[in-house]
């Protein structure tokens, strides 16, 4: 961590209450399930589903995102987002919807996310996300299991970010079924996820300084979960370390060399003009750990009505870790213009 950083301390009520619940080992600061409802107080409220599915139609890669954020002028409105490439067309097609909060039900006493167009709720042990979609044509009802290990960021679930604190876990190792539907044509799928959880004050985010982040979700074949993390501001970058959940569940807390500094092929969009670098190569000297990722399908960008456009990848993975090669998929989340 960069010791400049200035960071501001959460109030109780944004903390997991389920603090050190967890099993044995170091102390967290989130909780699988208690930790899944809303979080009143923060800028940022966010449930993101990723699934690698199989269907008659091939192999869908697909992300259900619900996001509530809070302006510093005090409007709320919670996002309904869907994305997905489509292997018959290879193709990436993506909508958002915007509501405002009295719109919406977003439960603190249980997990239960309700747009009026799209869904969340139940436990670590099975989640229900739904939704229809009119513009991307895709319909979603699908079930999450969680069946591997908790993933808390940095260990424990909770880090420096943008001038304020994030709290961040995932349950990497999901196991999906239900039904995605594409232009009225309904596929039954199955195949593996990753559920990932976010809150907290971010109160740079909303400001006028320049900055960025670059976040990857991994899912090595071998069973490692990884979760790696920039924040770049004003051009230099501020953090890089992964959080690797090994199939036995330990985890690792490793430095990683600055992403940026390996980050190559720009892509300028031609609906927003943001321009994303979209080959990366993940360093880990500590893990003898070199990832490689080259998107076979370029243009994953998200087109936010509200502005936050982002890029929103799906990808393949090589390389080696622990100085043995490595297979795998990758979701890629790289946030504001990278010119």
């Amino acid at each position: 961590m960069n010791q400049d950083l200035q960071v501001t301390i959460p109030t109780a009520a944004m903390q997991g209450e389920s603090a050190s619940k967890e099993g044995n080992g170091p102390s967290l600061f989130v909780s699988t399930n208690e930790d899944l409802v809303a979080k009143p107080g923060s800028d940022q409220d966010s449930w993101f589903l990723v699934g690698n599915l199989e269907s008659a139609r091939g192999t869908l890669y697909l992300l259900v995102h619900y996001l509530y954020v809070t302006s510093p002028t005090g409007n709320s409105w919670l996002a309904a987002m869907v994305s997905l490439l489509d292997p018959k067309t290879n193709k990436y097609i993506a909508e958002e919807q915007d509501f405002p909060d009295e719109q919406c039900t977003l439960s603190t006493e249980k997990f239960e996310v309700i747009t009026p167009i799209a869904s969340a709720s139940g436990t670590a042990a099975g989640m229900n996300f739904k939704g229809c979609w009119s513009k991307a044509g895709i319909e979603v009802d699908v079930t999450a299991q969680q069946t591997g290990s908790l993933l808390p960021n940095l260990g424990n679930g909770l880090f420096p970010a943008l001038g304020g604190m994030t709290y961040h876990y995932a349950l990497p190792t999901m196991s999906i079924t239900g039904t995605v539907s594409i232009g009225g044509e309904k596929y039954d799928v199955t195949g593996g996820g990753w559920l990932d959880r976010q809150w907290g004050v971010t109160p740079r985010f909303f400001g006028t300084e320049l900055k960025k982040w670059v976040w990857f979700g991994i899912s090595l074949d071998d069973g490692d979960r990884i979760s790696v993390w920039e924040f770049i501001e004003a051009d230099r970058p501020v953090h890089s370390w992964a959080t690797v959940v090994r199939p036995d569940g330990g985890v690792d807390v490793v430095a990683c060399d600055p992403l940026t500094a390996n980050a190559s092929n720009p892509w300028k969009s031609p609906e927003t003009g943001h321009i994303y670098p979209i080959n990366w190569d993940i360093r880990m000297p500590q893990l003898d750990g070199h990832l490689i990722i080259r998107p076979d399908v370029i243009e994953q960008e998200f087109v936010s009505p509200a502005g936050m456009h982002k890029y929103e990848g799906f990808s393949a993975i090589t390389g080696t870790l622990r100085g043995k090669p490595v297979t795998g998929r990758v979701i890629i989340e790289l946030v504001a213009d990278w010119l």
